[in-house]
């Protein structure tokens, strides 16, 4: 289990287990599982972060802290770490599933692939409900409400694939 301290609130963050299915819509505060990371290589993974008074601010480097620390597997390491810069991805775009995008503070998920609006449809359509959906051309957007993501930047210098292991981050950004 993760637990971090996000800005002047905590939240606990939970990993459910091993698939490829990324859920419709999760409001649990269960993240996906810890990448298996392939061997010399790197993966990109993201935590999704309640962001109501807008504290987190986009394309800003994030730093992190293990205070129980656990040795990593055999060749892991946690890189960079920022709040991913996740915008619309423009009108008549292809857009598939999994891909998140913020707006107005609010994060969406894209639960049904398609291709966005032609014209675009205007920020004012999109409902920031959490839970709630928009359609956009043939995209369905969810809305997690008032949240953002943190990239975390994972790489693997063994001859094997490794996945991290679960353990406290606390993160901030200065």
């Amino acid at each position: 289990m993760l637990a971090f301290p996000i800005a002047t609130t905590s939240v606990q963050v939970l990993i459910y287990g091993t698939g490829q299915a990324i859920p419709s819509y999760d409001q649990s505060g269960i993240q996906p599982p810890l990448p298996s990371v392939p061997a010399n290589s790197t993966v990109d993974y993201y935590l999704r972060v309640p962001n109501a008074g807008g504290l987190w601010k986009s394309q800003k480097q994030v730093n992190f802290m293990r205070p129980q620390y656990a040795a990593e597997a055999a060749g892991i390491e946690i890189g960079n770490v920022d709040c991913a810069p996740l915008l619309y991805p423009g009108a008549n775009t292809a857009v598939a599933l999994g891909v998140y995008m913020v707006m107005a503070n609010t994060l969406y998920l894209c639960t049904v692939a398609g291709t966005t609006g032609n014209p675009f449809i205007g920020g004012a359509a999109f409902n920031q409900t959490k839970g709630a959906t928009t359609t956009d051309g043939t995209v369905t957007w969810t809305s997690y409400g008032k949240a953002t993501l943190i990239r975390v930047h994972i790489s693997n210098s063994s001859g094997s694939a490794a996945i991290p292991v679960a353990q406290e981050y606390d993160f901030f950004e200065q």
